[in-house]
């Protein structure tokens, strides 16, 4: 059975059989000058060429018989003219998609070439491994953190001959095994709820804008982390800023793999669904990115912790408490981030729905109409 390709708003999509072909172009998707192009071929040609995909036209009268003193044209004429005409459109066909190629390779310059090289990096499978790594080391790093603080308590009650600071530091160690809980239930619960809600919108160029400019905003982070911690001599703005670029740099890759959100991309939309569809994009990135964040500051904030626990050790108390106290707060939000997420996507995504309804409403009203009439 023959297989089709059609370029569809400038992207290709396939394989179809002929039967699918004439549903797409029963429903105004395809029209008669869409480029096609059968399976194991390759020339691209206008959809009009292929035979049956339309239904015929009506039938036009029989020609007026040629002017005196011209001869008819003969069947042998008329097949090589339409042969010849045929021949015509199939090369213009290719020189306009071989310069369509070209116009957009040039047009891209040097940041199309960053978002191609960003999206080759993390594409869905790298994206998907990484997020998947990154919530099971968040996992053992609120281990590593517990005992941390544990050890910070007890060393800070010997230091101080204050038995309270070990009662501070198992209420601490107590509400981390609990966040700990809730964030392991709540970890999953995202893809699940970006699986439910499937969106459509009409390009991804917005996106790829969105994603160069999450980029050079995470970049931006990181460098001015390191520059404030070169300058203040304190570990915390590195540890934020690092946070913060791989924490975006994880949204770059899941908003160049759409089909991670559950994204359609390439179908027709009003303009108030592509609305939607980009606010739709920018919560479910940060949904879909919730187990890396969460193991992101859950390694972050373990490491500042064991870093505390040796300044301690040598005896920088200042240094020591200060360090232990923000790390111990970038593990809790940590472990808050996936139960909070999701909580603002789903409450955010209800005002989404009620939108999505008025905007459906017109449309259901001439339906109802229709079938009054």
């Amino acid at each position: 059975m023959l297989k089709f390709y059609a370029n569809i708003n400038g992207t290709n999509e396939g394989p179809f059989t002929l039967e699918e072909l004439k549903e797409l172009a029963s429903k105004k998707k395809i029209n008669h000058n869409t480029y096609v192009i059968i399976e194991g071929t390759e020339n691209w040609v206008a959809a009009k060429e292929i035979e049956g995909l339309f239904p015929p036209g009506p039938k036009l009268p029989n020609l007026p018989p040629p002017p005196p003193g011209e001869a008819p044209l003969s069947s042998e004429d008329a097949a090589r003219i339409a042969r010849q005409g045929a021949a015509a459109a199939k090369q213009g066909a290719q020189m306009a998609m071989a310069y369509g190629a070209t116009l957009t390779s040039k047009s891209t310059g040097f940041w199309g070439g960053v978002i191609a090289f960003i999206k080759k990096i993390l594409n869905e499978a790298i994206v998907t491994l990484i997020i998947s790594k990154l919530s099971q080391a968040g996992i053992y790093a609120m281990v590593l953190a517990a005992l941390g603080i544990l050890a910070i308590a007890i060393l800070s009650a010997v230091k101080n001959s204050e038995f309270i600071h070990i009662v501070i530091g198992l209420f601490a160690v107590f509400a981390l095994s609990l966040t700990q809980y809730f964030a392991s239930k709540f970890m999953d619960s995202g893809v699940r709820v970006i699986s439910a809600t499937p969106t459509r919108m009409g390009s991804d160029a917005l996106i790829e804008a969105i994603a160069l400019i999450t980029f050079l905003l995470s970049l931006g982070a990181l460098v001015f982390g390191v520059i404030i911690t070169l300058q203040s001599e304190t570990i915390y703005p590195v540890m934020i800023g690092t946070a913060l670029f791989l924490s975006g740099m994880l949204v770059v890759g899941i908003s160049l793999n759409p089909n991670m959100l559950n994204i359609n991309i390439g179908e027709t939309s009003s303009a108030g669904e592509e609305a939607i569809g980009i606010i739709s994009f920018g919560y479910k990135s940060w949904l879909r990115a919730i187990p890396a964040v969460f193991g992101i500051l859950s390694i972050l904030g373990s490491l500042q912790i064991v870093w505390a626990f040796i300044k301690l050790v040598v005896g920088d108390m200042l240094t020591g408490y200060a360090v232990a106290a923000s790390g111990s707060i970038m593990v809790f939000a940590g472990g808050l981030y996936p139960v909070l997420g999701l909580l603002i996507f789903l409450y955010s995504y209800l005002l989404i729905d009620v939108i999505s309804a008025i905007l459906s409403l017109p449309g259901k009203l001439d339906s109802t109409r229709s079938k009054n009439s």
